[in-house]
């Protein structure tokens, strides 16, 4: 028994060695430079994600011909009847071949 408890004990002697190493930074260090880290990386704009993003405006123009699409003011654009099925690109109602 005596062997085992020794085992037990060098078994949370070196856990706790582990866990508290002499060259690691306090928990406060580490919260505020995770903190800071957080704060840079949310005040940095990723300017890559900024020029691919695409506005939902500039797609009412047709693709085929450059036709401006306009939509009646008092209605929403449904953006389904005026794009492809397959390849999603919006067309006007006369470059479109609707299943009719």
């Amino acid at each position: 028994m005596n062997k085992k408890r020794n085992f037990n004990d060098l078994l949370i002697c070196n856990r706790l060695k582990k866990k508290y190493k002499d060259n690691r930074p306090s928990l406060e260090e580490i919260y505020t430079s995770t903190l800071a880290k957080l704060y840079s990386a949310q005040n940095t704009p990723n300017n890559h994600l900024i020029k691919d993003k695409k506005s939902d405006i500039q797609s009412l123009q047709c693709d085929d011909c450059d036709q401006v699409i306009i939509f009646a003011s008092d209605t929403l654009p449904n953006f389904d009847d005026y794009s492809c099925i397959s390849c999603h690109h919006i067309v006007c109602d006369i470059c479109r071949i609707s299943k009719r």
